[in-house]
């Protein structure tokens, strides 16, 4: 048998403590009922629904600090991770959706949209946007 070694390659789902242990069967069983649950590109899953979720699930604070010339264009933002939510601490199935607490478009979001945040939010076509993170040490 041969196998082709892909040069590049994308997260599909990250498993955490919690399933380490689980039959890969049971896994799947759960979190993807049906194989419909693979994530499609949604053009309303914007920046800003990325931002919103965070912000609702109180996981950050975001602070923006624009161009006092062109108030349109962000100069840096600051972070302030106050936690992480676990699937332990998402406490359903992680393709269970949990409303916003504010009207917004999509309405609602699952766990899966949960982890993306981390790595979408952080996206700027500003060349010059950078970013100052901390954490909130309990």
């Amino acid at each position: 048998m041969n196998f082709l070694i892909k040069e590049s390659c994308s997260t599909v789902i990250t498993l955490e403590k919690e399933w380490e242990d689980l039959d890969p069967t049971v896994i799947i069983n759960h979190v993807a009922p049906t194989w419909g649950w693979i994530p499609k590109e949604n053009v309303k899953k914007t920046k800003k629904f990325y931002q919103m979720i965070i912000i609702d699930t109180v996981s950050t604070e975001i602070y923006r600090e624009v161009n006092k010339n062109d108030p349109s264009k962000t100069i840096y933002s600051k972070l302030k991770i106050n936690r992480v939510l676990s699937y332990k601490d998402w406490n359903q199935s992680p393709l269970t959706e949990k409303r916003f607490s504010r009207v917004f478009d999509p309405p609602a979001y699952n766990y899966f949209d949960y982890q993306n945040t981390w790595y979408r939010i952080m996206c700027d076509p500003n060349p010059m946007h950078s970013w100052y993170i901390s954490f909130k040490i309990p």
